[in-house]
């Protein structure tokens, strides 16, 4: 049995076909790895940040309670402070209420 030159260059075209079919697939195979390990990193890194997130979702949501809380104490302080100021024939003797306590004790002296 004889092997025709043809036939030879058959079988060298058809294993290098062959060859880069393999190849391409390997090369594939390991970019299909690497994507899948990107994607697995990028949705660790979105929960990490939704994490934090919420985290400080938190932090802002205590801190709007506290200032909610510091501005009641505050408007009652100022409710105080107008009851302490002293009026007298339409004039405010003081303004501030250490002097205005004060004032108030000198008056009742009086």
């Amino acid at each position: 049995m004889k092997i025709s030159v043809k036939s030879v260059i058959y079988i060298v075209v058809g294993l290098l076909i062959c060859w880069l079919i393999i190849f391409t697939q390997i090369k594939c195979n390991k970019l299909q790895k690497q994507l899948n390990e990107e994607k697995i990193k990028r949705l660790e890194q979105v929960d990490s940040l939704n994490y934090i997130n919420k985290q400080h979702l938190d932090k802002i949501k205590t801190y709007e309670l506290k200032v909610s809380e510091l501005n009641l104490e505050l408007d009652s302080l100022q409710h105080v402070k107008n009851k302490i100021i002293v009026k007298k024939d339409g004039v405010i003797v003081s303004k501030n209420a250490s002097i205005a306590s004060k004032q108030l004790k000198q008056n009742l002296e009086v």
